[in-house]
């Protein structure tokens, strides 16, 4: 697999749909915008059929659908990802 393959990670598709649903936003500061964007992944976290969507748009093997991660299992992913953007945003 190349080093950056941007096309094979769905999280890249994650990424894309996000910030797609941003494009119109005009945040008064950085908490407002921090606060949509764990609003907007919290929502997405609860869209199986779009984040299945994602990992099939990769074309590679996933796991059967009955293997998905349970509810809390996601949350506390989804929760990873948002603390990680937050980490991102303090640092500039």
């Amino acid at each position: 697999m190349p080093a950056y393959a941007p096309e094979l990670n769905p999280v890249e598709q994650v990424w894309s749909a996000l910030k797609r649903s941003l494009a119109n936003l005009a945040p008064r500061d950085t908490d407002q915008l921090a606060a949509v964007v764990k609003t907007k992944l919290k929502r997405m976290q609860y869209r199986h059929g779009l984040l299945d969507g994602f990992i099939a748009a990769t074309g590679l093997p996933s796991k059967p659908r009955n293997s998905r991660l349970s509810t809390s299992e996601a949350g506390v992913h989804c929760q990873k990802v948002a603390a990680t953007w937050q980490d991102q945003r303090s640092a500039c």
